[in-house]
């Protein structure tokens, strides 16, 4: 099953009423060809400028037994073969997640990620008991979680993180468990009594009659009055026309497509999908591409085909450059040294994490065609960010001329570029960018004016 037939796949799901979760989530399982059950694990990255953002979703799937997840991808860290198919599910995976958690939130601070800017953990769906209790309130599953949230947060703390979580603007979450619909203050004050420090708030199950709109801004207002500051990232997945309101909410990011899968069409497509949605980022709300997929090399529910290092390094660069959030997909207790370089790309980052976050400009260049991609973003010190994105299989060549950067030859000025992969420091000739670029490679360039 490609990319392309699960897009469609999920879309038709979405069309008849439902979305994959629960018995459905059965169904997708059979149709990736995975019939075992998969403890998952999502480490991610920055939330955009200030700080980077580190996720773990923790969640159990198998096509054999009752719990899934749709909205939000998760990706491998644990794997075990058990019995499926209404077959008994070994207890001692439940007892696993705790120590998933303990142990990622050890390699994140061992790799230096906090350091780097990859500040938070945050956990995602089937983390809580199937019902409230007595008073209303989310519970943790006390098997999954024995000690309960805030011990877990207090954990995630003491390694200099900060810790987030997982609740969804429907009655249900994605994978069956009670959502925050008309619980949305009791559940944000539970959220800062455990000490959370950020919510991923997603859009399964939600009401048929209420605007998203309204679901967000009263979560929103939860969440300001809760007594914690806490980050409100909203994942509609760009439903219902979510750039159009998102800034009303006091959300901090927000999803603007479906998920995204460990390919290079899928990374293809959803950069394809933002060049309209360019003018709704911005410094406070900042616009979400979905996580990133480096280092995954085809493993976990989205890895599907796997990509090579170099579209790795151009994913990430993309992402980066059009100030998305950096949401690490991969193991971190696994790196390679490759993925620790794209990862922990500090030039990069400072593109991604530039205060003012402004627009991002597509340039014309020559001879582009659609499958290579030409940026360019003014930052705060008065430099130009200038990104040069071969999409293709093929080599192509990237030229840009100054003209569409605001710099003719009449203004006496010109650009020295340093290239934010390689080092490399190099000047502008006859007024023209010129760059050969691999297939599925790219170049970066951090530019200083200078005068001619």
């Amino acid at each position: 099953m490609n990319y392309r037939e699960t897009m469609e796949y999920m879309e038709e799901m979405s069309r008849l009423g439902s979305v994959p979760g629960l018995e459905s989530t059965a169904e997708l399982c059979r149709r990736l060809g995975d019939q075992e059950s998969l403890f998952f694990v999502h480490i991610a990255g920055t939330n955009g400028k200030g700080s980077v953002l580190a996720y773990v979703y923790s969640i159990l799937r198998t096509a054999g037994y009752r719990a899934g997840h749709y909205s939000s991808p998760a990706v491998y860290a644990y794997r075990e073969k058990i019995q499926v198919n209404g077959k008994e599910i070994l207890a001692r995976e439940f007892a696993l997640l705790m120590s998933l958690v303990r142990e990622e939130a050890d390699a994140m601070a061992a790799e230096g990620l906090p350091q780097k800017g990859y500040e938070y953990l945050v956990i995602d769906d089937c983390w809580s008991l199937k019902e409230r209790d007595a008073l209303g309130r989310l519970v943790a599953d006390p098997e999954k979680f024995p000690n309960g949230m805030k011990a877990v947060a207090d954990y995630v703390h003491s390694k200099g993180l900060k810790f987030g979580m997982y609740s969804c603007a429907g009655n249900l979450t994605c994978a069956g468990y009670p959502g925050s619909f008309e619980h949305e203050f009791v559940d944000a004050r539970t959220f800062a009594e455990w000490g959370v420090d950020f919510l991923k708030y997603d859009y399964c199950y939600h009401s048929p009659i209420i605007p998203g709109k309204y679901l967000y801004r009263r979560m929103g207002l939860a969440l300001e009055n809760c007594g914690r500051d806490i980050l409100f990232s909203a994942c509609s997945w760009g439903a219902d026309e979510t750039h159009e309101w998102i800034k009303t909410t006091s959300s901090s990011m927000w999803r603007s497509t479906l998920d995204i899968f460990d390919t290079w069409d899928s990374i293809k497509d959803l950069v394809k999908q933002q060049e309209k949605l360019h003018p709704y980022n911005g410094v406070g709300c900042f616009n979400d591409m979905d996580m990133l997929v480096v280092g995954m090399y085809g493993k976990g529910n989205v890895g599907l085909k796997g990509c090579n290092d170099v579209q790795y390094k151009t994913h990430f660069s993309i992402w980066a450059f059009m100030g998305s959030p950096l949401m690490i997909g991969c193991d971190v207790r696994n790196l390679n040294d490759e993925t620790r370089k794209i990862l922990g790309n500090e030039e990069i980052i400072r593109i991604n994490q530039d205060r003012t976050c402004r627009q991002p400009v597509k340039l014309h260049g020559t001879w582009t065609g659609d499958e290579l991609l030409l940026y360019a973003r003014q930052l705060e010190n008065g430099d130009l960010a200038i990104g040069m994105f071969n999409l293709s299989d093929g080599k192509a060549c990237a030229r840009v001329n100054l003209d569409e950067l605001g710099l003719p030859l009449s203004t006496g000025m010109t650009l020295e570029l340093k290239e934010l992969w390689t080092g490399e420091v190099s000047g502008v000739k006859n007024a023209t960018i010129i760059r050969e670029l691999e297939p599925y490679d790219c170049a970066v360039f951090r530019a200083k004016l200078v005068e001619l």
